[in-house]
Formats: C-alpha cells, sequence, structure tokens
C-alpha cells in the first residue's frame, strides 16, 4: 500500500489548545479519546528503527536543532490524530481492526527477526511491546480504511491509463541492466579458478559442487543501482569475460558477465500496472484529502498548548 500523506496545514486553521488535561501525559483529545505522550514518544521512536546514527547538535546549533524537533513532535502528532480519527470512522463501520489481523500482521514482522532479535530490537530502542502494537494497530487502521473505505469509491478505466501514457510516454523508460555471475569467497585464487571453469561450463550449480566455500550469485540488476566495485569490474567486458579479482569488505569477488540490455522505451502493457498504481494513488489520495477536510469540520480536536507554536496560540 503507498503511503497516505497527512496534511499539516490543518493545524493552522482549527483553534486549538488546553492548558489542563484530564490526566498527566495526555498530550491531546481527539472526539473525547485521550492521545498520550507515551504514544507520540513511540511513533518518534520507530521513526529512526532503520537511522544508523541519530546525530547531536551542539552550540550555536542547538536552538536549530530544537526547533526541528518540535517540528518533527508537530508532524508526528498530527498522524497520530489523523490515524484516531480513522480509528473512530472504522470503529463507526463496524470494521475495526480485529485482534486476528494485528497478531497475523506481528507475527510476519516477527518472522524477519530470529530468535528474541525482535524484542532485543524493542529494547534498545526503549519501546513498549504494547505501545509498538498500538502503533501497529494505527497502521493498519490507515491500510483498511484505505482499502475497505476509500478504494470503493474510487473507478479507474483502461481509457484514463491509455490517455496517461500516450501523455508521458517519453517518461517511461526500461534503464540499461546488467545480467552477470558473481563469485565471492575468502581465497582469491578459488575465485580466479572457478571464473575460470565457469566460462568452460556456464553452469552456476556445477561449480558451486565444484567451490562449496564460494558464495556465487547470479545477478541481473539496473546498472545505475550497481557498487562502484561492480560498476568498475564489468566496464568494457564482453560476453562471458571475466572481471579482475577485487577486493570489498573483507572478501575477494569477481563477475562474469553474461548481457547487457540497453535502456528503452516502455511498450503500453509493461507501463499499464505501472500507471494504474500512479493513478489509484493519486486518487486515493484526493479521496483521503476530501474525507479529512469533511471529518475536521465536524471533529472536536484539543492539543495541549505546550505543543502548539508560539505564534499559533491564541
Amino acid at each position: 500500500m503507498k503511503k497516505i500523506f497527512y496534511p499539516f496545514i490543518f493545524l493552522v486553521s482549527l483553534s486549538w489548545g488546553c492548558d489542563k488535561l484530564a490526566a498527566p501525559g495526555q498530550i491531546a483529545f481527539v472526539n473525547g479519546t485521550p492521545l498520550t505522550l507515551k504514544q507520540l514518544q513511540v511513533a518518534y521512536d520507530t521513526m529512526f528503527l532503520s537511522e544508523d546514527n541519530r546525530g547531536g547538535t551542539q552550540g550555536e546549533e542547538r536552538q536549530d536543532a530544537y526547533g526541528a524537533l518540535r517540528e518533527e513532535y508537530g508532524a508526528l502528532l498530527t498522524g497520530l490524530i489523523i490515524q484516531e480519527l480513522v480509528v473512530q470512522t472504522l470503529n463507526n463501520l463496524h470494521l475495526s481492526v480485529s485482534e486476528e489481523e494485528l497478531a497475523a500482521e506481528e507475527n510476519l514482522i516477527r518472522a524477519d527477526f530470529p530468535g528474541e532479535e525482535f524484542e532485543r530490537m524493542l529494547m534498545e530502542e526503549s519501546i513498549d511491546l504494547e505501545a509498538w502494537r498500538d502503533s501497529l494497530h494505527r497502521y493498519l487502521a490507515v491500510k483498511k480504511f484505505t482499502g475497505k473505505v476509500l478504494r470503493e469509491s474510487i473507478t479507474l478505466n483502461a481509457q484514463e491509463v491509455e490517455a496517461y501514457y500516450l501523455k508521458h510516454q517519453d517518461a517511461f523508460q526500461v534503464p540499461d541492466f546488467i545480467h552477470f555471475i558473481q563469485f565471492s569467497g575468502l581465497v582469491r585464487e578459488q575465485i580466479v579458478l572457478a571464473c575460470e571453469q565457469y566460462r568452460q561450463l556456464p553452469d552456476a550449480s556445477s561449480i558451486q559442487s565444484m567451490f562449496p566455500n564460494l558464495t556465487i550469485r547470479e545477478i541481473n540488476m539496473p546498472a545505475d543501482r550497481l557498487s562502484p566495485e561492480q560498476a568498475s569490474g564489468l566496464e568494457g567486458l564482453k560476453t562471458l569475460q571475466a572481471s579482475p579479482t577485487l577486493e570489498m569488505n573483507g572478501e575477494f569477488f569477481a563477475m562474469v558477465l553474461l548481457n547487457r540490455d540497453k535502456a528503452r522505451p516502455m511498450t503500453r502493457t509493461e507501463t499499464y500496472t505501472l500507471i494504474e498504481g500512479m493513478l489509484l494513488e493519486e486518487k486515493t489520495q484526493a479521496e483521503f484529502d476530501k474525507w479529512l477536510t469533511e471529518e475536521l469540520k465536524k471533529a472536536s480536536i484539543r492539543v495541549s498548548v505546550h505543543l502548539i507554536p508560539e505564534n499559533l496560540r491564541k
């Protein structure tokens, strides 16, 4: 599912603010339902799960960092508020995310983490499991709302797809593709010998049985996605020629070129699914914006005055 973009403009279009909230930690109310600082912190932490380094800012840049942090928290709070509106809409339509749906998605995510790595990851990020499940529930709610509610009001016919293709056909190109075999391992001599054997007998499974300590991969990918080392090694090679043996990340590797496919325009058939997805995404976003506009007209939303920029406080 494509991402629904949460418009931030309604932060300035509504008169919000409540200095006294019902309980400590509650930072906003959506139609009477509280949102908490813990939920906001989890949203912030999960935003960085794939980042290698959060970094820090000192000295003269510190004030800018605080301003950026306020903006990030404001955008995340906007997302939480809209998610809560989605959850409430699904409840009213009797389409709420079920415990079974939540468990199935959690199991799917956990499958990517061996052993207790999932719990360890949450612990390292200081994310409570139940708070993470609440975040997952909200994600599934938006996904279900998009698929079960918004998409039902969207139509797309072949004529629209064809018209878009004719108008933008120059933009649809299949890039250069490089098809090659890559041999990698710890012993340079084995890689050189494996390349020579493959050139005589181009059968990867047979070569793998002859050199069980090597990693042999058949790769077919756009040329612009090659690593600099791969691009350099493959440059100028002809079919079934081997590259020099190179070193990267403590391993040796070499490649044998199988084929080069030059860039070309996509056919109508190749572009149909792509264009259909693009148009559906645009229409879905338009429907979402329309729904949100109507919801905000009737919603009761209160946010802690401390989370509203000073120039917007009333």
